[in-house]
Order: structure tokens, then sequence, then C-alpha cells
């Protein structure tokens, strides 16, 4: 359906958006505080927009639905895309990209594991915590951050 393809195409553009104008936003953090603070503004408002038309895409489930979606994501991601553009990157020379691409392969394994664990312990009064540099997601906050070695500093906590 032509609508469906639009729908989608529309969310890879705003969700697209959201990442360019949170990257300009940084950039002009500090030369430019009132530009920086317009940024942050669209891209919350393309945030707003990617989100309400992915209910569109995936429609409204319950959060078992959600975790075995996340895991049948995840599970292609690092079994199938992951290898192939690893595979790719090192064909082409691009250390930095390949090197980038392990990493993110290999959160998504952790994050596979999360949530096969979630469909037996929901998690209740648990705390993860974020790398803030490759985004790994842990229970405990470590010393070093296991996929790319950031400090604990560098970690978010999620209450």
């Amino acid at each position: 359906m032509k609508t469906e393809t639009n729908i989608k195409s529309a969310f890879s553009q705003h969700a697209y958006s959201y990442f360019e104008f949170l990257n300009a936003a940084k950039r002009a953090e500090n030369s430019n505080p009132g530009i920086s603070k317009l940024f942050k503004s669209l891209a919350e408002s393309e945030k707003i927009v990617a989100q309400n038309l992915f209910v569109l895409i995936s429609g409204e489930t319950d959060f078992e639905q959600n975790i075995m979606n996340g895991i049948d994501d995840l599970t292609y991601q690092t079994t199938q895309f992951y290898p192939t553009v690893i595979n790719q990157a090192e064909m082409d020379a691009s250390a930095r990209e390949a090197a980038m691409f392990r990493a993110t392969e290999k959160v998504g394994k952790n994050l596979t594991a999360l949530l096969k664990n979630a469909l037996d312990n929901p998690y209740r009064n648990t705390p993860f915590h974020i790398c803030g540099i490759c985004g790994n997601v842990t229970m405990e906050l470590p010393n070093t951050c296991t996929v790319c070695s950031s400090t604990s500093d560098k970690f978010i906590r999620i209450e």
C-alpha cells in the first residue's frame, strides 16, 4: 500500500532530522547558545513527529510483544546486518567504520540478552546504566564499558 510506504519514508526523514538537529545543537552550544536552543527545539519536534509516525507503522502492542519484536530486530541486526556491513567495511579498508560496526554489533547482543531476560524478569526497581559513548546498557555501573572501555563517568543512569 502506497500510504504505508509514505509513512515509513516520512518516519525515516523525521528520525534523521532529529539526529541532524541534535548534532547541530551540540556544535552550536559554545559559539551560539541561542541557535543551539533552536536546534534542540527542532530536534524535539522531529522526535515527536517520528514517534507519532512510528505508532502508525507498528500499531499498538503490549510489552511482551514489544520485547519479542525487539529480540527479533536485534537478532537480525547482530546475525545478519552487522556481519555483512563489517565485512564490507573491512573490504573497503574502512577500519574506523568496521570498528564502530563491531562495537554496535556487540551492544546489540547485550541488548538482546537484556530483552530475553525481561520475559521472566520485568526489572522492577532496576536502574540501568547506558554508556554515553557506544550505547551499551548494563544493570550495574561498571568501572569501564565492556564494549568501548569508556570510564564510568560516561554512563547515564536510568531509574
